[in-house]
């Protein structure tokens, strides 16, 4: 971006040295000069547009590809938080089990119970 800012001044510059030169006159080898000149920053130009919109394109396109990219990570996570928390669940269920018992065996214990 910048290298076409320093066209364009370039270009700009160059213009208002020629229609000063053009004022006052100007030698043919000059004019031609100046018009080649101008010529070759206006093809810089262009080129500094195409190489412009083409990082453009591809940042959209990388962009883009993150973006699917991230939303299936996203999902995988999802995927992967539901999973823990489903054994954690049934950890958790087991537990309250295991517990229910030890206190149901305690309980028939104290009542003299015999298992």
């Amino acid at each position: 971006m910048e290298q076409y800012d320093v066209l364009k001044k370039y270009q700009y510059d160059y213009n208002n040295q020629l229609n000063n030169y053009v004022k006052v006159g100007i030698t043919g080898v000059t004019w031609k000069n100046y018009i080649k000149f101008i010529k070759m920053l206006e093809i810089g130009i262009e080129e500094q547009n195409k190489t412009i919109v083409d990082y453009n394109n591809d940042l959209k396109k990388y962009f883009s590809h993150w973006c699917h990219v991230n939303s299936k990570l996203k999902g995988w996570e999802s995927l992967d938080l539901k999973i823990i928390l489903k054994e954690l669940k049934k950890t958790t269920e087991l537990e309250e089990i295991n517990i229910d018992e030890l206190y149901k065996l305690k309980f028939l214990k104290n009542r003299g119970i015999k298992l």
